[in-house]
């Protein structure tokens, strides 16, 4: 009955302790997808509307020339 016995039930814990022993759980390996999609899209993203905002200030600066205090 050796050859058998994973089938019995009662020991799925210790069988999914041994199998998937140092393995990533699917929910963590999406997890960590996710914020790594995060920081690869989101930060040039970011400094990317922030040139887009800031532009319009350089164009006005660049025709009106320095501001003086």
């Amino acid at each position: 009955m050796g050859a058998f016995d994973w089938l019995l039930p009662g020991n799925d814990r210790k069988l999914a302790a041994i199998a998937y022993a140092g393995r990533e759980s699917a929910s963590a390996e999406a997890a960590r997808r996710r914020r790594e999609r995060h920081r690869a899209h989101g930060i040039p993203k970011a400094a990317t509307a922030g040139q887009a905002w800031e532009r319009p200030d350089d164009v006005v600066r660049d025709i009106r020339g320095p501001r003086r205090s």
